[in-house]
Parts: C-alpha cells; sequence; structure tokens
C-alpha cells in the first residue's frame, strides 16, 4: 500500500521543468557535507544507510507544493534513478527519484504528520526515507552522487 504525505512538504523538490521562473524565487539552503543527486535529493550517509531529504537548492514559494506520495514502503528493494514517490506542485507533478540502490529502511512518520518540517529542517528532523546500502553496488551508487559545488554549479545556485 502506498504511502501518502500530504500538506506542505518542501519547496523546492524539483526545479526541472520550472526554468527561469524557479531561478528568481531561489533560495540556496545546501551543506557541504551532504551529496547530492540531479534530480534534486539530497543525501547523508551514515555508516550504510542514506537519509535522503528533498534538497534545499531550489525553493520557490513554499505554497507551490501541496503534497507528497511516497509509493515505496519499508523492506522495499529500490534502484538508483527509480521513481519512488510523487511531489504535487499547484501547476505541475513531478517524480520523486530514489539517488541510490539499497533496500527502503523508514518513512519519516514526522513528516507525515508534520509536513512542514520538511521545509523548515530538510536535511534534519525533516528527511523524507531511508535506504539501507547493503551491497558493493549499493555503495558505488553513492559515489556518483553530486558534491554540494557541482550540484551548485547544476542548479545555478549562488
Amino acid at each position: 500500500m502506498a504511502r501518502t504525505l500530504l500538506g506542505l512538504v518542501a519547496a523546492g523538490v524539483l526545479a526541472a521543468g520550472l526554468g527561469s521562473q524557479v531561478a528568481s524565487a531561489q533560495v540556496c539552503r545546501l551543506d557541504s557535507m551532504l551529496k547530492y543527486s540531479a534530480d534534486h535529493a539530497a543525501v547523508k550517509l551514515e555508516f550504510n544507510i542514506a537519509q535522503v531529504s528533498i534538497s534545499g537548492g531550489v525553493t520557490p514559494s513554499l505554497l507551490d507544493l501541496t503534497s507528497v506520495w511516497l509509493t515505496v514502503e519499508p523492506g522495499e528493494r529500490v534502484t538508483a534513478g527509480q521513481e519512488v514517490g510523487m511531489a504535487t506542485f499547484v501547476a505541475a507533478d513531478f517524480p520523486l527519484i530514489a539517488p541510490v540502490s539499497g533496500t527502503i529502511g523508514s518513512l519519516n512518520d514526522a513528516v507525515d504528520s508534520n509536513p512542514e518540517i520538511a521545509v523548515r529542517d530538510p536535511y534534519g528532523a525533516g528527511w523524507v526515507y531511508k535506504i539501507t546500502l547493503t551491497t558493493d553496488e549499493d555503495l558505488a551508487t553513492f559515489s556518483t552522487l553530486l558534491s554540494v559545488d557541482e550540484y551548485r554549479e547544476l542548479d545555478e545556485c549562488p
């Protein structure tokens, strides 16, 4: 059964397709200790657990995002690049893409009950889900993620 996280979850899940409309409203909140995907996921690796959040690198109006649906459950195996959910903006829907391969470990109940936390603290209490990296191949997918400088360049984030 798919899990639904409703509410104003996080600004800037995916700027793809929004182009210059987003650039003018952009506020960068990046952490140099994290890795980023081109699909706007931020990843914090602790041992073999990847904590995935929505990147704070692109932040349009907080009212633009109305809901996030996760279509994965704990214990489910995912592959880097796999769609694991959907973010709904007022104007469009955008897929949430797994930044690394592994097994879904947990979903953040705090975000489910208090979605605003994903906006206020995307790299702390506002994480969305965790993936356990169990194989060497899973760990290799982490090494393909972008550094903060590479992500900043990709998104033209000041």
